[in-house]
């Protein structure tokens, strides 16, 4: 299994500045399915995770440096940017029992990730992603 990206418009662009408007509202998930949510911030050169968990995942990173890693069913390491490129967000929608890590690939700034998930985090194990 791998992640699935899911793009996010804005709702709103102020013109001529740098003011973006995203409804949370407007996200793709049910909202009877959101148990649990977070905001991480996450330091330069910092990973989070390194695990699995039997919850399903979904991430919205507000700003470039994040990426996501997974090991896919070779165990080989598959890697993504969680933040679109395109003035967009993405949302991150990572299955159940699929071992992955979050890095911030800036080595100067803090970056924002907001977690959401079907279920209050237990029965997580350490897997070695990166």
């Amino acid at each position: 299994m791998k992640p699935i990206i899911i793009p996010l418009p804005f709702s709103y662009k102020k013109p001529n500045a740098e003011v973006w408007v995203f409804n949370t509202t407007a996200l793709p998930i049910p909202v009877r399915k959101i148990k649990d949510q977070q905001m991480i911030v996450i330091g330069p050169g910092a990973v989070g995770g390194n695990h699995k968990h039997p919850r399903t995942e979904w991430f919205i990173a507000f700003s470039p440096g994040l990426k996501l890693f997974w090991l896919d069913e070779q165990n080989m390491v598959q890697e993504v940017d969680m933040f679109s490129k395109k003035e967009e967000l993405v949302l991150i929608e990572m299955p159940p029992f699929v071992p992955h890590a979050v890095k911030n690939m800036d080595k100067k700034q803090k970056v924002i990730l907001i977690e959401f998930a079907d279920e209050k985090m237990k029965n997580s194990e350490f897997i070695q992603v990166i």
